[in-house]
């Protein structure tokens, strides 16, 4: 199966973009793991809604949003 160069663009962003969620993702439950009790889950559950709310905040990649 074949693709255009714009399409295999918009795949590749798209897969970067779900890279880097997943890095971050890791990352702040490596750091939250490094403390303990009530700081670590109201820590948690924070990252949890910056992460939420910066991905539906987020233009879909690829797509021109003019």
């Amino acid at each position: 199966m074949s693709s255009t160069p714009n399409e295999s663009s918009d795949q590749l962003a798209a897969f970067c973009t779900s890279l880097e969620s997943t890095q971050r993702l890791l990352l702040a439950n490596g750091m939250c793991e490094k403390l303990d009790g009530e700081v670590e889950q109201t820590t948690r559950a924070e990252l949890i809604r910056l992460m939420v709310q910066s991905t539906v905040n987020s233009p879909p990649v690829g797509k021109d949003t003019k």
